[in-house]
């Protein structure tokens, strides 16, 4: 008969509590933070890393991937401060790990002084890995639009998205018109673009698309972006996408949360990433 798995000790957690409390008088003011990837091999070990998911504001730990089954990766952030308590709480839960980026934050400088473009745009630029290697189409390509541009290569600031779309209704007003649909909490105007033709129609059905709801989500306004460019270069030129601009109405807005948009381009430290 298969021995009966014992669920993890109530107590671990509440000893981990107590030793981090002392852990935190002892922070640096530039703390390492490394990226673990741990692989829970029980139910017990799964158990142990939602539980430290639940607590992760109370050690600073940030679940780049959460943990979903037995054999599974989990990712998590980890602060210095508390590596030493993770590793063994690990290891006490039958989880194993490895350490996969040693200093996050030496990773994304890296990345963005390897890859800086603009003066001025400083430590706030090309953080996406995606970017180290080497795309199918050069990206300078993307935006065939002569009349409107955007830097498809930078997370660029949320002010040249606005710009972007603003370009693109003044140099075509028949099937594009800028929509607001509020303002955010520091009082940035929330834009989107609705795309149709003729742009006057109302009847047609809508197909609604955002990002940036989370503030990390920087990928998901450019996607954003660029099914806005798509859309608008390939009208008139490209017959799947004249049907779908003359049959449906599109409501795009790229950022639906620019305050934590702009946030997260603020600094290279980990937790504002």
């Amino acid at each position: 008969m298969k021995e009966r798995e014992t669920p993890p000790t109530p107590t671990l957690l509440a000893i981990f509590f107590c030793l981090f409390a002392t852990v935190l008088c002892n922070s640096t003011p530039r703390e390492v933070f490394r990226l673990y990837r741990a692989v829970p091999h029980s139910t017990t070990g799964l158990r142990a890393l939602h539980d430290l998911q639940k607590n992760d504001h109370l050690f600073n730990v940030d679940f780049w991937k959460e943990p979903r089954a037995i054999e599974d990766t989990a990712d998590v952030m980890v602060p210095e401060s508390v590596w030493g308590l993770v590793e063994e709480y690990l290891q006490n839960s039958n989880c194993t790990y490895r350490v996969s980026v040693p200093d996050v934050e030496k990773l994304i400088l890296y990345n963005e002084g390897s890859k800086r473009t603009r003066p001025g745009f400083g430590k706030r630029l090309n953080d996406d890995p995606i970017l180290d290697s080497e795309p199918d189409d050069d990206w300078t390509n993307v935006g065939k639009l002569k009349k409107a541009k955007y830097p498809f290569g930078d997370y660029a600031p949320y002010a040249d998205m606005m710009k972007y779309m603003r370009t693109i209704e003044f140099y075509y007003p028949g099937f594009t018109k800028i929509v607001r649909i509020g303002t955010s909490h520091e009082g940035k105007p929330i834009e989107g673009l609705k795309i149709g033709f003729p742009i006057e129609n109302t009847s047609k059905r809508a197909v609604w698309i955002d990002g940036n709801i989370h503030a990390r989500e920087w990928a998901s306004s450019h996607t954003a972006l660029y099914i806005i460019n798509q859309l608008v270069s390939g009208y008139g030129k490209d017959d799947n996408t004249t049907f779908y601009v003359n049959n449906l109405n599109f409501y795009i807005v790229p950022c639906l949360n620019p305050d934590g948009y702009e946030y997260t381009r603020s600094s290279p430290q980990p937790l504002v990433r």
